[in-house]
């Protein structure tokens, strides 16, 4: 499963707000490969954190990449942090999500 965070301005990751199957990461938060962050990703400083989130970033894991044939890591949504939230809202509520797709 990976996890998917909220970021707040420059500030921490925090808890994981869920899980999800990756392909419904890819499908829900628009990633691609050039979502992929560094490694390990700096998120700032607590100092500098906003009280609301500026990004939703995703970690597949690594029994998930392998079974995927994928690297582990990091991935930033490209989406408006409201619009993936919502698109995560909505799934997690069990509603039909318009992605863009068919």
């Amino acid at each position: 499963m990976a996890k998917v965070f909220l970021v707040h301005g420059a500030g921490q990751r925090g808890a994981s707000v869920a899980e999800l199957p990756w392909r419904k990461c890819v499908e829900l938060f628009d990633l691609d490969d050039m979502s992929r962050a560094e490694d390990r990703p700096r998120f700032g400083d607590r100092e500098k954190a906003s009280i609301f989130p500026t990004r939703m970033v995703i970690q597949i894991e690594d029994g998930e990449a392998r079974e995927l044939n994928r690297q582990p890591g990091f991935f930033v949504s490209p989406l408006p942090v409201e619009k993936a939230r919502s698109r995560l809202n909505d799934f997690l509520t069990g509603h039909k999500i318009a992605t863009g797709g068919s």
